[in-house]
């Protein structure tokens, strides 16, 4: 009888228990499908894909388009989301991967195309030319210019830019027109304000936002990477300074 009530009050606390975690779970993981399908929905709107719909199971995404090579952009640009593991595309017909576009509508199909761009066994293998190393003196005048665009405005705790903000990328797509060897690496910073996974989404997606924007004004995209420090890189320690809510620019060639 001891036993019994000793047994029992654990019994239905090992059940409680799994209920609250089961319910905790089930909270913590329909919060991060509507936060990535709310930045998916985003990222498609902005290439113009605003007609296709996505959607979310954990981390793993799905995407709809109305045609195949609609639903094979969706689902790259979609895949690029931070915090996205693997995202399935699909068109009118059903399933899509980008292997679906890789020309085996081609004459001859897949084995014939290798075939044409495969140099002969006795001539050198041609190789991609390789990018001018800017001088001393030009990534030093580079990087000068470019530290003068820490100001870029974004809207209130989000990653749209303002009018001003824009007006600063222009100017900044203008500068790299002007330095065309130098690769950069764009770095976003945030302050203390708001909790640290918060600020370390934010910095990420202010300093993508600068990306996208430069490549959409005409700059190559294999001259820009981004990145965000959150606020682990202060320039005022300790206090939420305006100062440190920033986007950097660094010469990384």
């Amino acid at each position: 009888m001891r036993l019994r009530r000793i047994v029992l009050p654990v019994i239905v606390g090992i059940v409680l228990l799994g209920g609250l975690t089961a319910v905790q779970d089930t909270v913590f993981r329909e919060r991060i499908e509507d936060k990535l399908t709310d930045k998916a929905a985003a990222a498609l709107s902005e290439a113009g894909l605003d007609d296709v719909e996505v959607a979310f199971t954990g981390r793993d995404g799905e995407v709809t388009a109305k045609t195949e090579a609609a639903a094979v952009e969706a689902g790259a640009l979609v895949e690029d989301v931070t915090g996205v593991r693997v995202v399935q595309a699909f068109g009118p017909d059903g399933a899509v991967t980008g292997e679906d576009r890789s020309g085996t509508d081609a004459v001859g199909g897949d084995s014939e195309a290798e075939a044409t761009t495969e140099p002969e066994p006795s001539e050198p293998a041609v190789t991609a030319e390789a990018s001018p190393t800017p001088t001393t003196e030009e990534r030093e005048a580079a990087q000068a210019e470019l530290d003068r665009f820490r100001s870029i405005g974004f809207e209130h705790n989000s990653d749209v830019l303002t009018g001003d903000g824009l007006g600063v990328v222009k100017a900044l797509a203008a500068t790299l027109t002007e330095h065309p060897d130098v690769t950069v690496r764009i770095e976003g910073h945030a302050d203390i304000t708001g909790m640290l996974a918060h600020t370390q989404d934010l910095s990420e997606r202010r300093a993508k936002r600068v990306l996208d924007t430069l490549v959409g004004l005409g700059v190559e995209a294999d001259r820009l990477t981004s990145k965000g420090y959150g606020e682990t890189r202060p320039i005022v320690p300790g206090k939420p300074d305006p100062g440190n809510r920033r986007v950097e620019l660094v010469i990384t060639n």
